[in-house]
Protein backbone atom coordinates (compact mmCIF):
# COMPACT_ATOMS: atom_id res chain seq x y z
CA UNK A 1 0.00 0.00 0.00
CA UNK A 2 0.91 2.98 -1.16
CA UNK A 3 0.31 7.11 -1.03
CA UNK A 4 -1.82 7.89 -4.23
CA UNK A 5 1.77 9.52 -5.64
CA UNK A 6 4.02 6.35 -4.45
CA UNK A 7 5.82 9.14 -2.51
CA UNK A 8 5.52 7.20 0.65
CA UNK A 9 5.36 3.20 1.23
CA UNK A 10 2.53 2.52 3.89
CA UNK A 11 2.17 -1.22 4.12
CA UNK A 12 3.12 -4.66 2.91
CA UNK A 13 1.00 -7.77 3.86
CA UNK A 14 0.22 -11.11 2.96
CA UNK A 15 2.29 -13.82 1.55
CA UNK A 16 4.76 -11.81 -1.13
CA UNK A 17 8.26 -12.65 0.03
CA UNK A 18 10.07 -9.88 -1.61
CA UNK A 19 9.73 -6.43 -2.30
CA UNK A 20 11.27 -3.65 -4.64
CA UNK A 21 10.07 -0.49 -3.24
CA UNK A 22 8.66 1.67 -6.02
CA UNK A 23 11.31 4.06 -8.09
CA UNK A 24 9.71 7.21 -7.26
CA UNK A 25 9.16 6.39 -3.05
CA UNK A 26 10.66 9.09 -0.52
CA UNK A 27 9.27 7.47 2.47
CA UNK A 28 9.31 3.98 4.10
CA UNK A 29 6.86 4.56 7.11
CA UNK A 30 7.80 2.77 10.51
CA UNK A 31 6.46 -0.39 10.97
CA UNK A 32 5.67 -0.66 7.16
CA UNK A 33 7.28 -3.56 6.04
CA UNK A 34 6.96 -5.74 9.35
CA UNK A 35 5.81 -8.83 8.08
CA UNK A 36 7.93 -12.09 8.22
CA UNK A 37 7.18 -13.32 5.00
CA UNK A 38 9.45 -11.12 3.04
CA UNK A 39 12.77 -12.15 3.16
CA UNK A 40 14.62 -9.58 0.50
CA UNK A 41 14.04 -5.74 -0.13
CA UNK A 42 15.49 -3.61 -2.31
CA UNK A 43 15.38 -0.01 -1.71
CA UNK A 44 15.81 2.81 -4.33
CA UNK A 45 18.02 6.12 -4.69
CA UNK A 46 15.16 7.80 -4.21
CA UNK A 47 13.99 6.70 -0.52
CA UNK A 48 15.40 10.09 1.80
CA UNK A 49 13.36 8.84 4.79
CA UNK A 50 12.81 5.78 6.63
CA UNK A 51 10.85 5.42 9.83
CA UNK A 52 12.72 5.14 12.76
CA UNK A 53 10.29 2.46 14.58
CA UNK A 54 10.60 -1.19 13.08
CA UNK A 55 10.24 0.27 9.39
CA UNK A 56 11.78 -2.88 7.95
CA UNK A 57 10.42 -5.36 11.02
CA UNK A 58 11.67 -7.30 13.37
CA UNK A 59 12.51 -10.41 11.12
CA UNK A 60 16.10 -11.56 9.67
CA UNK A 61 16.11 -10.62 5.86
CA UNK A 62 18.27 -13.12 3.64
CA UNK A 63 18.57 -10.17 1.10
CA UNK A 64 19.30 -5.97 1.80
CA UNK A 65 20.10 -3.97 -0.66
CA UNK A 66 20.03 -0.15 -0.95
CA UNK A 67 20.87 1.25 -4.84
CA UNK A 68 24.41 2.68 -4.19
CA UNK A 69 22.85 6.34 -5.60
CA UNK A 70 21.09 6.75 -2.75
CA UNK A 71 21.84 9.30 -0.82
CA UNK A 72 21.17 8.94 2.70
CA UNK A 73 21.08 5.21 3.08
CA UNK A 74 23.65 2.37 2.18
CA UNK A 75 23.44 -1.40 2.56
CA UNK A 76 26.95 -3.55 3.69
CA UNK A 77 27.07 -7.04 4.36
CA UNK A 78 23.42 -7.21 4.72
CA UNK A 79 22.73 -4.48 7.16
CA UNK A 80 20.98 -1.28 6.33
CA UNK A 81 23.13 2.01 7.81
CA UNK A 82 22.33 5.45 6.99
CA UNK A 83 25.30 6.96 4.48
CA UNK A 84 27.92 7.77 6.81
CA UNK A 85 27.27 4.75 8.34
CA UNK A 86 27.09 6.47 12.07
CA UNK A 87 23.52 4.59 12.52
CA UNK A 88 22.64 1.23 12.39
CA UNK A 89 18.81 0.79 11.28
CA UNK A 90 18.22 -3.01 10.24
CA UNK A 91 20.84 -5.75 11.38
CA UNK A 92 20.28 -9.15 9.78
CA UNK A 93 22.38 -11.64 11.74
CA UNK A 94 22.29 -13.96 14.64
CA UNK A 95 23.58 -15.02 17.46
CA UNK A 96 26.99 -13.52 18.94
CA UNK A 97 27.00 -9.73 17.30
CA UNK A 98 29.85 -7.21 16.96
CA UNK A 99 28.27 -3.84 15.64
CA UNK A 100 30.66 -2.07 13.03
CA UNK A 101 33.31 0.36 14.06
CA UNK A 102 32.19 3.67 13.52
CA UNK A 103 28.64 3.57 14.12
CA UNK A 104 27.32 6.11 16.92
CA UNK A 105 23.69 5.08 17.27
CA UNK A 106 21.67 2.02 17.23
CA UNK A 107 17.10 2.38 17.00
CA UNK A 108 14.26 0.33 17.73
CA UNK A 109 14.52 -2.56 15.07
CA UNK A 110 17.99 -2.50 15.03
CA UNK A 111 18.10 -6.54 15.81
CA UNK A 112 16.32 -9.82 15.72
CA UNK A 113 15.20 -11.76 18.48
CA UNK A 114 17.25 -14.25 17.94
CA UNK A 115 20.53 -11.72 18.83
CA UNK A 116 22.14 -13.56 22.05
CA UNK A 117 24.84 -11.45 22.65
CA UNK A 118 25.97 -7.88 21.40
CA UNK A 119 29.64 -6.37 21.18
CA UNK A 120 29.24 -2.57 21.08
CA UNK A 121 31.57 -0.57 19.33
CA UNK A 122 34.11 2.42 20.90
CA UNK A 123 32.40 4.83 18.32
CA UNK A 124 28.75 4.29 19.98
CA UNK A 125 26.95 7.30 21.65
CA UNK A 126 23.04 6.79 21.22
CA UNK A 127 21.15 3.38 22.20
CA UNK A 128 17.57 4.54 21.78
CA UNK A 129 14.18 3.47 21.38
CA UNK A 130 11.75 0.86 22.96
CA UNK A 131 13.26 -2.81 23.28
CA UNK A 132 16.55 -1.51 21.27
CA UNK A 133 18.81 -4.61 22.99
CA UNK A 134 16.32 -7.79 22.35
CA UNK A 135 14.86 -9.43 25.58
CA UNK A 136 17.27 -12.48 24.09
CA UNK A 137 20.32 -10.62 25.26
CA UNK A 138 21.12 -11.04 28.59
CA UNK A 139 24.43 -8.72 29.55
CA UNK A 140 25.24 -5.74 27.64
CA UNK A 141 28.72 -3.83 27.96
CA UNK A 142 27.96 0.09 27.10
CA UNK A 143 31.48 2.05 26.15
CA UNK A 144 32.95 4.94 27.09
CA UNK A 145 30.93 7.27 24.23
CA UNK A 146 27.46 6.60 24.95
CA UNK A 147 26.22 9.79 26.07
CA UNK A 148 22.70 8.75 25.62
CA UNK A 149 20.50 5.37 26.45
CA UNK A 150 16.57 5.07 26.85
CA UNK A 151 15.62 3.47 29.86
CA UNK A 152 13.04 1.68 27.42
CA UNK A 153 15.74 0.24 25.21
CA UNK A 154 17.30 -2.05 28.04
CA UNK A 155 14.14 -3.46 29.29
CA UNK A 156 15.29 -7.48 29.25
CA UNK A 157 18.55 -7.04 30.16
CA UNK A 158 20.09 -8.88 33.94
CA UNK A 159 23.16 -7.47 33.62
CA UNK A 160 24.57 -3.99 32.39
CA UNK A 161 28.47 -2.93 32.58
CA UNK A 162 29.60 0.46 32.06
CA UNK A 163 33.31 1.67 31.08
CA UNK A 164 34.65 3.39 33.97
CA UNK A 165 35.75 6.01 31.11
CA UNK A 166 32.18 6.58 30.20
CA UNK A 167 31.36 10.44 31.32
CA UNK A 168 27.94 10.23 31.39
CA UNK A 169 26.78 6.95 32.64
CA UNK A 170 28.21 4.12 35.29
CA UNK A 171 26.77 0.76 37.00
CA UNK A 172 26.86 -0.45 40.33
CA UNK A 173 27.56 -4.30 40.67
CA UNK A 174 25.96 -4.68 37.31
CA UNK A 175 22.28 -4.46 38.84
CA UNK A 176 22.14 -0.65 38.30
CA UNK A 177 22.57 1.42 35.74
CA UNK A 178 22.64 5.31 37.05
CA UNK A 179 23.82 8.60 36.11
CA UNK A 180 28.07 9.34 36.98
CA UNK A 181 26.91 11.20 39.73
CA UNK A 182 24.57 8.91 40.83
CA UNK A 183 21.76 11.01 41.70
CA UNK A 184 19.63 9.08 38.74
CA UNK A 185 18.19 6.13 38.27
CA UNK A 186 17.66 4.18 34.61
CA UNK A 187 17.92 0.96 35.05
CA UNK A 188 17.22 -2.00 37.68
CA UNK A 189 18.41 -5.38 36.44
CA UNK A 190 15.37 -7.85 35.71
CA UNK A 191 16.79 -10.39 37.65
CA UNK A 192 16.65 -8.23 40.89
CA UNK A 193 15.30 -9.68 44.08
CA UNK A 194 15.76 -6.78 46.07
CA UNK A 195 17.02 -3.33 46.11
CA UNK A 196 19.12 -3.24 49.47
CA UNK A 197 22.13 -2.31 48.01
CA UNK A 198 20.28 0.78 45.88
CA UNK A 199 22.63 3.94 46.32
CA UNK A 200 21.81 6.25 48.86
CA UNK A 201 22.44 9.25 46.44
CA UNK A 202 19.71 8.99 44.43
CA UNK A 203 17.07 11.66 43.50
CA UNK A 204 15.10 10.67 40.44
CA UNK A 205 14.17 7.81 39.49
CA UNK A 206 13.83 7.87 35.72
CA UNK A 207 11.20 6.80 33.50
CA UNK A 208 10.85 2.55 33.14
CA UNK A 209 13.77 1.98 35.34
CA UNK A 210 11.69 -0.73 37.28
CA UNK A 211 9.85 -1.87 34.46
CA UNK A 212 9.80 -5.84 34.33
CA UNK A 213 11.41 -6.44 37.50
CA UNK A 214 8.67 -9.38 38.51
CA UNK A 215 11.34 -10.99 41.16
CA UNK A 216 10.43 -7.89 43.27
CA UNK A 217 7.12 -7.74 45.67
CA UNK A 218 8.29 -5.07 47.98
CA UNK A 219 10.21 -1.77 46.92
CA UNK A 220 11.23 0.50 49.72
CA UNK A 221 12.66 3.35 48.64
CA UNK A 222 15.26 5.44 50.83
CA UNK A 223 15.12 9.35 52.15
CA UNK A 224 16.39 11.59 49.33
CA UNK A 225 14.42 10.41 45.93
CA UNK A 226 12.22 13.54 45.12
CA UNK A 227 10.87 12.28 41.59
CA UNK A 228 9.13 9.23 40.56
CA UNK A 229 9.51 9.04 36.14
CA UNK A 230 6.70 8.16 33.83
CA UNK A 231 5.94 3.68 33.75
CA UNK A 232 8.38 3.59 36.72
CA UNK A 233 6.78 0.25 37.87
CA UNK A 234 5.56 -0.89 34.40
CA UNK A 235 4.55 -4.49 34.45
CA UNK A 236 5.81 -5.36 38.05
CA UNK A 237 3.81 -8.23 37.97
CA UNK A 238 4.41 -9.23 41.36
CA UNK A 239 5.10 -5.94 42.98
CA UNK A 240 2.58 -5.93 46.05
CA UNK A 241 3.87 -2.76 47.81
CA UNK A 242 5.76 0.47 47.16
CA UNK A 243 7.31 1.95 50.17
CA UNK A 244 7.93 6.21 48.96
CA UNK A 245 9.81 8.34 51.73
CA UNK A 246 8.87 12.08 52.68
CA UNK A 247 11.32 13.56 50.55
CA UNK A 248 9.52 12.90 47.46
CA UNK A 249 8.57 15.90 45.50
CA UNK A 250 6.79 14.14 42.13
CA UNK A 251 5.11 11.48 40.73
CA UNK A 252 4.84 11.54 37.54
CA UNK A 253 1.47 10.62 35.95
CA UNK A 254 1.54 6.24 34.94
CA UNK A 255 4.16 5.46 37.13
CA UNK A 256 2.09 2.47 38.92
CA UNK A 257 0.39 1.57 35.31
CA UNK A 258 0.44 -2.18 34.84
CA UNK A 259 1.73 -2.73 38.38
CA UNK A 260 -1.60 -5.13 38.24
CA UNK A 261 -0.81 -6.69 41.73
CA UNK A 262 0.31 -3.30 43.55
CA UNK A 263 -1.91 -3.16 46.50
CA UNK A 264 -0.61 -0.78 49.06
CA UNK A 265 1.14 2.54 48.04
CA UNK A 266 2.39 4.06 51.54
CA UNK A 267 3.30 7.23 50.93
CA UNK A 268 4.94 9.51 53.63
CA UNK A 269 3.35 12.68 52.59
CA UNK A 270 0.47 14.84 53.64
CA UNK A 271 -2.52 13.78 51.56
CA UNK A 272 -2.63 16.61 48.60
CA UNK A 273 0.92 17.41 48.64
CA UNK A 274 1.34 15.06 45.49
CA UNK A 275 -0.63 16.20 42.29
CA UNK A 276 -1.89 13.51 39.65
CA UNK A 277 -3.08 10.57 42.31
CA UNK A 278 -3.37 7.68 41.32
CA UNK A 279 -0.72 8.03 39.29
CA UNK A 280 -1.93 5.00 36.81
CA UNK A 281 -2.32 2.58 40.02
CA UNK A 282 -4.73 -0.14 38.99
CA UNK A 283 -7.02 -0.32 42.12
CA UNK A 284 -7.27 3.84 42.54
CA UNK A 285 -6.87 5.83 45.17
CA UNK A 286 -8.18 3.08 47.89
CA UNK A 287 -4.71 1.44 47.67
CA UNK A 288 -2.98 4.76 48.63
CA UNK A 289 -1.73 5.26 52.30
CA UNK A 290 -0.55 8.93 53.29
CA UNK A 291 0.87 9.68 56.68
CA UNK A 292 -2.26 11.94 57.43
Amino acid sequence: MYTKDYKKLLAATGNITSIRVNEVTEEIESKSINNNNIKEIYIPASVIKIGEENALGGYILDKLVVDEKNQYYASYDNDLYDKSFETLYKCNKEGNIKVRDGVKKIIRGTFSGNVTSIEMPESLEVIDGWVTIPWSVSYLYIPKNVNKISSQSLLGLEEIEVSEENETYKSINNKYLVSKDEKTLYFVSKSATDILDFPDTIEYIYNHAFSYCNNLKEIILKDGIKSLGYSVFYSCNNLEKVEIPSSIISIESGAFYTANNLTEIIIHKKRGEISGEPWGAVYGTRVIQYDI
